[in-house]
């Protein structure tokens, strides 16, 4: 019994260091904690039947998984939402809300590059004026 629990105690003890060692070293850790960027490039922004170009994106994403995305070209509009985790370098996007609508809903994909920066954000969903998606690529 008592080799047992020694054997136990050293796999559970091998385990929690494997684990501290990871999380040190930025493995297995998510990615993204919270983040805010203010990217400029060129995007379209379709809605319904309209088209608007997009010049710069502003993201922010909280500790408690809120998302705001701020969108800025021929008009200025804000989507919020909740953001997750994704695989590798991107970020999982939920629209629950936007263009002053909580009618907007959709979900997407950001690409991370480096710190504080994205290089590419997609969205797709509906709103009241149907369809409704976004493509933006960093300058």
């Amino acid at each position: 019994m008592r080799k047992g629990t020694f054997f136990l105690s050293m796999i559970l003890l091998s385990a929690v260091t494997a684990l501290a060692l990871n999380k040190a070293n930025g493995l297995g850790a998510d990615p993204v904690s919270s983040f805010r960027a203010t990217v400029r490039g060129a995007g379209t922004l379709q809605r319904g039947l309209s088209r608007e170009a997009v010049r710069e994106v502003t993201v922010q994403f909280r500790r408690n998984g809120e998302a705001e995305v701020r969108l800025v070209g021929d008009q200025t509009a804000t989507l919020v939402g909740r953001w997750f985790t994704g695989r590798g370098e991107t970020v999982d996007l939920e629209i629950l809300q936007g263009f002053g609508s909580s009618l907007s809903t959709g979900h997407g994909q950001m690409r991370l590059q480096g710190i504080n920066r994205f290089s590419r954000l997609e969205l797709s969903g509906n709103d009241e004026r149907g369809p409704l998606s976004l493509v933006f690529n960093a300058d």
